[in-house]
């Protein structure tokens, strides 16, 4: 199996570029049909590295909320 890299915010926003350029190409639809479905396909698997790299970020989110939150109750004790 190969290592997975984790995305890191400058590879996310290049990955989150390469999406709409997908998109675009994709809507122009002047591709041939087999460039089209490589293309959808590598979207697919940009979008869920995407989608990865934002729960875990959203993880990261809710352990500061929450760390902080149980702080201020223990300050207001």
């Amino acid at each position: 199996m190969a290592k997975k890299t984790e995305l890191t915010p400058a590879t996310f926003e290049l990955k989150m570029e390469r999406l709409r350029e997908i998109g675009s190409i994709l809507d122009s639809s002047n591709k041939s049909i087999d460039d089209m479905i490589h293309l959808y396909e590598e979207g697919i698997q940009v979008a869920q590295e995407c989608r990865a790299y934002l729960a875990q970020a959203e993880g990261k989110v809710i352990d500061i909320s929450q760390k902080y939150s149980n702080t201020e109750l223990i300050a207001e004790k």
